[in-house]
């Protein structure tokens, strides 16, 4: 069956790429603030906590100032410049999409080998997945809106194609199970 949450994760992933496919830019640039904004309170915190107790600095407190720098240097780059970090967001989607395409054609060709009827068509999305996947991670700079909105739209039909691969591997499951007991 189906476990709970798996359809979490899905209406998850499913409100995501709608997300991503309507709102682009949006999507991209509350992510920038969203990662600027930790990275700034996490910069800061550590420079109160090493600062309330220059008394006692130690050596491994040269560490922490060095990482408060860095993570309030590379805040307010992102602040300046969302640019960079989307990039980088587009790859991380890419990634996402390229591994979770991987894990549905393996599941896709073990029902190919069970002569199941539609296992031609999931094996169609799950390609066209892969490529819009490795595009994104090949070429982040170009296009980026266009970039997240494919993103967003790969994840809804790869969302939707997971949910009945499950289906079908849970279907094939109670047959197994049901002949097996007999």
């Amino acid at each position: 069956m189906i476990k709970w949450d798996s359809k979490i994760n899905t209406i998850i992933f499913l409100l995501l790429g709608i997300f991503l496919l309507f709102f682009p830019e949006l999507s991209m640039n509350t992510a920038s603030y969203l990662i600027a904004s930790v990275l700034m309170i996490m910069g800061v915190n550590y420079l109160i906590k090493i600062y309330s107790n220059k008394d006692t600095l130690t050596n491994g407190d040269i560490i922490y100032i060095i990482i408060s720098i860095a993570s309030i240097a590379i805040s307010i780059s992102i602040f300046i410049s969302p640019l960079w970090i989307i990039n980088l967001i587009n790859i991380l989607l890419g990634i996402i999409l390229i591994l979770s395409s991987l894990i549905n054609l393996k599941n896709i060709l073990s029902f190919r080998k069970n002569r199941t009827k539609s296992w031609w068509f999931l094996l169609s999305l799950t390609i066209l997945i892969l490529i819009a996947g490795i595009i994104v991670v090949a070429k982040p700079e170009l296009l980026a809106n266009i970039i997240v909105q494919i993103a967003g739209a790969t994840l809804i039909v790869n969302t939707i194609s997971s949910f009945f691969l499950s289906r079908k591997i849970n279907k094939y499951l109670l047959i197994e199970e049901k002949t097996s007991d007999k």
